[in-house]
């Protein structure tokens, strides 16, 4: 092919394309003008006449830009709104506009914003027997005139009344012309409300119970007959019945007429099974060379609506490993007379080792007669018989005989808005114990001086604190001491500490103690009403006191323990699983617990 046939075929393929590419730009720039014409302009407004609106707005004008004159009857009346708005936050609702001028890139206002409106005073008509419902007067008069100003007076009174007892209070706003001047135009606000009728209850009701008897709903929501409705009661009620593990869901308590022209308080709620299985399986890894793993067990079985009439029937068994168990039974039978006093009784084994075994008798009281506060009391006899092992076998058991007899008296506050998962509130309970130990063998090993009684005391202070961050994020405080103070202490005698129970991170009951201070912390993302997944700090000052028979010295030290889990609501029940490591631990040595919850 020649060469300047070559060159010409070339030239003339740039010219093409330099045509195409003109033609696209000009497609954009079309494309871009219609846009912005169809989306219409920003025009400046400038006022004149206003001085409390002295501010130039922008306000947008639809259709062709070099068509505004004609498009400014159509927008007129969006401009004189704006203005008027404006001007009426100021107090000003005698508003004039003259004219609306569009002098090419910006238009005009001419007017006069006229006389501002002023509250000169505010009263108050309403029989002398409700005066202390007038709330108190916030504004410093005179203030410039608003609707929300009478609104927040009106709704505050509203407020006072319901929680007063009178639901049905109306109040109604009368607007007199007080003064005027040239500039200025006072008013007096006058709130008038007549006698009313305040409401007071005599039981209660609910939409969704179906094994809680309506009784067994009064008593646990603590209603009293001729109580006054009020808001601040109904949040209480609400409160109570969450924290009782009846119900999953429990609405705002309202009111509702009964056929007798009388009022009940009136409830929607969810009922929870009555019976509550909770178990636990856990691997715990060997913790020395040639040692091997093995499994650990919790069986909780919590029927909180025993033969109806909320009574509680517990039953507890957990295997910490292969040598140790614990069993627990209690039975609590609430109202007892009629009266908000409840009853208990709990009997106990537990088997430590080849060590010693412990059996336990204990009954109370709760009184719960200024609520939320609960006054307990309660008795206990506690029976400790030692057992030999290799190491003792010729100088008798590690542990002596021994019995106690306690009293105790405590305390509780209650304020948590949910038993199973709460996101306000917190829980107190203080309780002390005081009585005497008795060393009663083996007569084989003592002699009959080293036969004694001796004082003894113990002291358990828990608290526990909930804190909305949002709605689905909580954040969890915990706090525990406990103590023993006894002469002779011995095993049995402390604390077990450790495992999923109270120290996570570590073996199932790994620690004795005599006194424990340990502080929590958890954070919850919730899920659903009733799964959430967590992170958790634990961090625990234990302290051991020295015993003499077995030479074994006091000790005392700080245990952290960190991980997190998550609490899933499934078909099967709840799901538990949950990851510790403890002081020293790496990920092949943490502790990992799987749980099941179900409720039948």
């Amino acid at each position: 092919m020649p060469k300047g046939i070559f060159y010409g075929y070339q030239n003339q393929d740039s010219r093409f394309l330099y045509i195409w590419v003109k033609r696209i730009i000009l497609h954009l720039m079309i494309i871009i003008f219609l846009f912005n014409t169809s989306v219409g302009q920003e025009i400046p407004v400038q006022l004149h006449g206003f001085p409390s609106l002295n501010d130039v707005e922008s306000l947008p004008i639809d259709g062709d830009p070099f068509k505004v004159s004609e498009n400014l009857a159509q927008n007129k009346s969006k401009i004189v709104t704006t203005i008027f708005s404006k001007l009426a936050e100021n107090g000003h609702y005698f508003p004039a506009i003259d004219s609306l001028v569009f002098d090419g890139y910006r238009i005009l206002v001419y007017g006069s914003e006229g006389s501002v409106s002023l509250i000169a005073r505010i009263d108050w008509v309403i029989p002398d027997s409700l005066s202390v419902l007038v709330p108190n007067q916030t504004e410093e008069l005179p203030v410039v005139f608003s609707n929300s100003i009478i609104d927040k007076n009106s709704l505050r009174f509203l407020e006072l009344a319901g929680k007063a007892g009178y639901p049905f209070a109306t109040v109604r706003p009368e607007i007199k012309l007080s003064n005027q001047n040239k500039d200025t135009i006072f008013y007096s606000v006058t709130f008038i409300s007549s006698d009313f009728k305040r409401v007071q209850l005599s039981g209660i009701t609910a939409d969704g119970t179906e094994n809680v008897s309506n009784k067994t709903l009064e008593r646990v929501a603590a209603i009293k007959n001729g109580q006054l409705f009020s808001e601040r009661e109904a949040v209480a009620i609400q409160g109570r019945l969450k924290r009782s593990e009846l119900f999953e869901t429990v609405d705002l308590p309202t009111f509702q007429l009964t056929d007798d022209d009388n009022f009940k308080w009136f409830v929607k709620v969810k009922e929870l099974p009555s019976t509550r299985f909770d178990g636990v399986l856990g691997y715990l890894p060997a913790s020395k060379k040639g040692e091997d793993g093995y499994f650990t067990g919790l069986v909780k079985i919590h029927m909180r609506n025993f033969l109806g009439n909320a009574r509680k029937l517990n039953l507890y068994w957990v295997r910490e490993n292969q040598y140790s168990q614990e069993f627990n039974f209690y039975f609590m039978e609430p109202w007892v007379f009629d009266k908000q006093i409840d009853l208990w009784t709990s009997l106990s084994q537990r088997n430590q080792d080849t060590t010693f075994v412990k059996r336990g008798f204990s009954a109370g009281s709760e009184l719960r007669f200024f609520d939320p506060l609960t006054i307990r009391l309660d008795g206990q006899f506690e029976s400790i018989v030692g057992l030999s092992n290799l190491r003792s076998r010729v100088n008798g058991p590690d542990v002596l005989n021994s019995e106690k007899f306690l009293g105790g008296l405590g305390a509780g506050i209650d304020t948590r808005n949910s038993y199973f998962n709460a996101s306000e509130g917190y829980r107190v309970s203080v309780n002390f114990q005081f009585g005497v130990k008795t060393i009663t063998g083996p007569d084989s090993v003592l002699t009959p001086a080293e036969k004694k009684s001796s004082f003894m005391r113990r002291s358990v202070l828990e608290a526990e604190t909930y804190v909305a961050i949002t709605r689905q994020q909580i954040v969890a405080g915990f706090f525990r001491f406990w103590e023993t103070r006894v002469p002779d202490i011995d095993l049995p005698d402390m604390f077990l500490v450790g495992g999923i129970q109270n120290l996570r991170g570590y073996r199932e009951n790994q620690f004795y103690a005599s006194s424990l201070a340990m502080a929590s912390l958890e954070y919850r993302f919730l899920l659903s009403e009733r799964s959430y997944v967590f992170l958790f700090s634990d961090t625990a000052f234990l302290e051991r006191a020295k015993i003499n028979r077995t030479h074994l010295k006091a000790d005392k030290g700080v245990y952290p323990g960190a991980g997190g889990g998550a609490i899933l609501s499934s078909p099967l029940g709840i799901v538990k699983v949950i990851f510790g490591m403890g002081k020293g631990d790496t990920f092949s040595t943490a502790k990992i617990h799987f749980g099941l919850v179900n409720e039948f």
